[in-house]
C-alpha cells in the first residue's frame, strides 16, 4: 500500500512523551528457550528504558520454565492465568494489571534486533489520531512475515508482502487496516475505550477484529517498518490442519463476517492502494 503514515504527524517529543511507561505484555506456556531469547533481546537491545515486562503464565508444566521465572522475578512481573487458553482473555487480564500508559502486546516467540523499536512505535502511538501500531516482522530466514494486515470485502484477510525477502525496500511507516498482536502497541486508555480484545475470538481474528473497532471509531492503524523483529510464527500452535483447529477457525471467521461484513461493504479503504 502506498498509503503512508505521513498523513499522521509523529507525536511531539516533550518530557511527558519521553517518560511514558510502556507495559510489554507477553503470554507464555513453557517453551522456555523461546521466552528466554525474547526477554533477553528486549532487555539487552532496547534503547527506550521506561518499560515494564508483564509475563502471563498459562499453566506451564515444565520445571525449567519455572526455574527461569525465578531468575527474572526481580525485573519481570509474572501473572498466572489458570483458565483455558484464550489469547484475548489473557491479554485483557494482563492489561488490567499493567501500570503503563501504553500497552505493547508481544508474542514470546519474537526476538528484538533493533535498539529503537519502542521509540519508533511510540512516535505514533502517542498521537491522538492513531489506533494500534504494529511493526515489520521477519521470519528467521529474513523474509517478511508481517507488514500489516489487509482486509478486503467480503472479508478476506491476509498479511501483505509475506514471504518477500527483506532488503530494506520497505522503510516508511504505512497506514494499514490492521496489525498483528504478535507485536502491537496502543494507548491503554484507548484499548479499554473500544472494549479490549473480544474474548469470543480465543485465537483467530482477535487482532483484526480489534483493529477494525479502532477504524470504526475513527482511528488509523500504523505499521512501522524500520525496526527489525524476528517472529517464529505459530511456534506454540503448530500446523493449523487438524479438524479441530479448522473448525475453530471456521467458527471465528463466521463471527468475524457477521460483525464486519456490512462495515467492509463499499469501504474503499480496505482495497490495496497502488
Amino acid at each position: 500500500m502506498k498509503n503512508y503514515a505521513s498523513q499522521i504527524k509523529e507525536s511531539s517529543t516533550d518530557e511527558r512523551n519521553r517518560d511514558s511507561l510502556v507495559s510489554i505484555i507477553i503470554p507464555n506456556k513453557d517453551r522456555v528457550e523461546l521466552l528466554r531469547k525474547c526477554i533477553h533481546s528486549i532487555q539487552k537491545t532496547t534503547d527506550y528504558k521506561n518499560y515494564e515486562i508483564v509475563l502471563v503464565d498459562n499453566a506451564s508444566k515444565q520445571v525449567q520454565t519455572h526455574k527461569f521465572y525465578d531468575t527474572i522475578r526481580e525485573k519481570v512481573t509474572i501473572l498466572v492465568w489458570n483458565e483455558p487458553f484464550n489469547f484475548s482473555a489473557i491479554n485483557n487480564f494482563a492489561a488490567r494489571h499493567a501500570k503503563g500508559e501504553l500497552l505493547l502486546f508481544m508474542n514470546s516467540d519474537t526476538e528484538v534486533h533493533s535498539r529503537e523499536w519502542l521509540t519508533e512505535m511510540l512516535k505514533f502511538s502517542l498521537n491522538s489520531e492513531t489506533g494500534a501500531v504494529g511493526c515489520k516482522l521477519l521470519y528467521p530466514n529474513g523474509k517478511i512475515q508481517h507488514l500489516g494486515i489487509i482486509v478486503e470485502p467480503p472479508g478476506i484477510t491476509f498479511h501483505q508482502y509475506v514471504g518477500i525477502q527483506n532488503r530494506g525496500q520497505f522503510n516508511l511507516p504505512i497506514v494499514v487496516p490492521a496489525v498483528t498482536a504478535a507485536c502491537m502497541m496502543i494507548r491503554k486508555s484507548l484499548f479499554f475505550e473500544v472494549g479490549g480484545f473480544d474474548e469470543r475470538f480465543p485465537l483467530d481474528f482477535n487482532d483484526t477484529d480489534f483493529c477494525l473497532k479502532l477504524l470504526k471509531s475513527g482511528k488509523k492503524n500504523i505499521c512501522v517498518t524500520s525496526p527489525v523483529i524476528y517472529h517464529l510464527e505459530s511456534a506454540y500452535r503448530g500446523v493449523e490442519n487438524s479438524p479441530e483447529k479448522i473448525m475453530r477457525w471456521v467458527v471465528a471467521y463466521r463471527l468475524f463476517l457477521s460483525r464486519w461484513k456490512g462495515f467492509m461493504k463499499g469501504n474503499t479503504f480496505f482495497f490495496s492502494q497502488t
